[in-house]
């Protein structure tokens, strides 16, 4: 979307035939569109992309005959949206500035799951992560006292976990991640944990094999590859890491020029290619792939091939079967 222009179309650029094509959107760009928002793909054709003021959308997405349908349906309207995950049995759950929603798709209803009662009054509590495990709900959000809550799926309180640091990092949460069977991946705006989703015991990350303190790592993006390697950026300027969790290592790239360098400042999205190569891009810099088999950054894209589009402006990528979207 460009959010420079105010045009409100998504534009979706086909890379292997160089070519693009664009839809309307049934919204204000400039009202709805925030650093924020995201465009998210949660399988080949379902497309959800949350607003800052009319809540979510769902498209249908076809690219073999370059369709964009928006499903229609009352969303969340009039609801800040941060982010949206899609279950196993289909319902919509959503993160809002307030709490969270789960949206049932059989029954075409919503119910809105408040924090409120379970943290301190008189702060505010946006919720920036959700992640179910089997039997329960995480919920994190960026706020000083409200820390990692646990509910069960019928969203009865569980527990209430408190990542102590110092006061001014103190549970602001940014990320939940899958790390193992049995915990979570908890990155917080001064510090990774690891927590026990039995137990609710928590430590700081550690790698057996690492020369770095790891648990230093600010994770703002996280992606698991297919054969369960991990890619974290910190965001700002601080370029990415790839973890190796079954020999406990980890390499830093950072920002710079050198082919061992990261080409871009960070990485605001992750994908991966059907040989395992990693794609990367930042809204600013562009567009790089990590070579699975050279272990190199070995291609970069700073510009769109549409002439017409001057600023990259990308903040999302997925890789469907033909193309990098």
């Amino acid at each position: 979307m460009d959010h420079i222009k105010l045009i409100d179309s998504i534009y979706i650029l086909d890379v292997k035939a160089n070519s693009q094509y664009s839809y309307f959107l049934p919204f204000s760009t400039a009202d709805n569109i925030r650093w924020d928002s995201k465009i998210q793909f949660h399988d080949d054709t379902l497309v959800t992309i949350t607003t800052a003021r009319q809540g979510f959308f769902i498209y249908s997405f076809k690219h073999s005959i370059k369709t964009f349908k928006l499903i229609s349906g009352n969303h969340a309207k009039n609801m800040l949206c941060n982010n949206v995950l899609l279950d196993k049995e289909k319902n919509y759950w959503i993160g809002t500035e307030t709490g969270v929603l789960q949206e049932q798709r059989k029954i075409n209803t919503i119910r809105n799951i408040n924090l409120l009662p379970f943290v301190e009054a008189g702060e505010y509590h946006p919720v920036t992560a959700v992640y179910p495990t089997q039997d329960k709900i995480w919920i994190g959000s960026y706020s000083n006292t409200s820390g990692l809550i646990v509910l069960n799926k019928e969203f009865n309180f569980l527990k209430r976990i408190d990542l102590v640091q110092n006061f001014s990092t103190k549970n602001h949460i940014l990320t939940i991640s899958p790390w193992s069977a049995d915990s979570l991946l908890i990155g917080t705006k001064g510090k990774a944990f690891l927590v026990n989703i039995h137990n609710y015991n928590y430590t700081p990350l550690t790698l057996k094999n690492s020369r770095v303190p790891v648990d230093k790592i600010r994770i703002t993006e996280y992606f698991e590859t297919s054969d369960n390697e991990s890619w974290i950026s910190e965001g700002q300027s601080k370029g990415v890491w790839h973890i190796n969790k079954k020999r406990g290592t980890i390499n830093y790239y950072q920002p710079g020029k050198s082919r061992l360098d990261f080409p871009l400042r960070n990485a605001g999205s992750f994908a991966e290619d059907k040989k395992g190569n990693i794609w990367m891009v930042n809204y600013m810099d562009g567009l790089t792939r990590w070579n699975r088999e050279k272990k190199i950054f070995d291609t970069v894209a700073r510009k769109w091939p549409d002439k017409n589009i001057n600023r990259f402006d990308c903040s999302g990528i997925v890789i469907d079967d033909n193309n990098i979207d």
